[in-house]
């Protein structure tokens, strides 16, 4: 429960404004994951890594590493035509599953898949579940390719203030803990934004001691072609995603000869909103 800062009316943390007077409570994943005993959890996770490089070249690797996190970005990944409809098309919006089903944008997914993925963002969300856009953190701004060949790297003022992150997928993370509908999240795999590196230090630490400082990219997202094999740390951004909050886009222009005009349409449009190309 959440106490509102102008009338003192005690609001679930699912309430993204206060039920008695409207007042502005915060992102709920973001409040979700600041409560004390949350923070505390990940601290300690944190400190108990970090005694693993305390001295010498180890303790200068995880220095090293804590600083690329900090500049880390949120990166989604789209096939090109979703890419299309959304920088050159009528699509402006990243919109979720439930959002897209419900406006009957898309269809469902078969009913295991839907039951399933509808009751993992009920764990772990709540009611809130639905306004959640699902991204990966990224060191270099390379995504993972299961899910789209062109990486949308987004702004960090875009995500910062409404994202959470969790140590893995979530999918793997609720199986891993075995965790049942209603059941407690189990804390300290949880952070804010601008504590991201505490949970990738509490994840990644033994394999940071036996990494190259230039490799340390692939160990944080591990893209393989296979969603069961990725490896990465989930972004849980809450609200809607435009192509303002697009910083940039990363993605091959060798397609197909029936392609070419959407990769220059795609160019085109984001020279014009000042917007960067990598290209791969």
């Amino acid at each position: 429960m959440t106490n509102c800062s102008n009338c003192g009316f005690e609001n679930s943390l699912m309430s993204e404004k206060c039920s008695q007077c409207g007042m502005f409570l915060g992102f709920p994943n973001v409040n979700d994951c600041s409560q004390k005993e949350e923070m505390k959890a990940l601290r300690k996770r944190y400190r108990e890594k970090f005694k693993l490089a305390e001295l010498g070249e180890q303790q200068e690797k995880r220095i090293d590493f804590e600083g690329q996190v900090k500049k880390s970005s949120a990166v989604i990944n789209v096939s090109l035509d979703y890419l299309y409809n959304m920088i050159a098309g009528k699509s402006t919006i990243y919109s979720t599953y439930q959002l897209q089903t419900e406006g009957e944008a898309r269809d469902f997914v078969r009913s295991e898949f839907d039951k399933e993925r509808l009751g993992i963002e009920g764990t772990l969300f709540g009611s809130y579940g639905s306004n959640i856009r699902y991204a990966a953190m990224s060191l270099d701004g390379s995504g993972l390719k299961s899910y789209g060949d062109y990486t949308i790297i987004l702004s960090d003022e875009s995500v910062r203030l409404r994202t959470t992150l969790l140590e893995e997928n979530s999918y793997s993370f609720i199986r891993r803990h075995k965790i049942l509908a209603g059941d407690k999240i189990p804390k300290g795999y949880r952070a804010v934004w601008k504590e991201r590196y505490k949970l990738a230090i509490a994840k990644l630490m033994g394999k940071i001691l036996l990494t190259k400082e230039t490799d340390y990219a692939i160990i944080v997202l591990k893209s393989t072609g296979d969603r069961k094999r990725d490896e990465y740390i989930e972004v849980h951004i809450y609200g809607k995603i435009n192509k303002e909050a697009i910083r940039a886009v990363r993605g091959n222009s060798n397609v197909d000869p029936g392609q070419k005009e959407k990769i220059l349409r795609i160019k085109e449009y984001l020279k014009i909103y000042k917007k960067e190309w990598i290209e791969e």
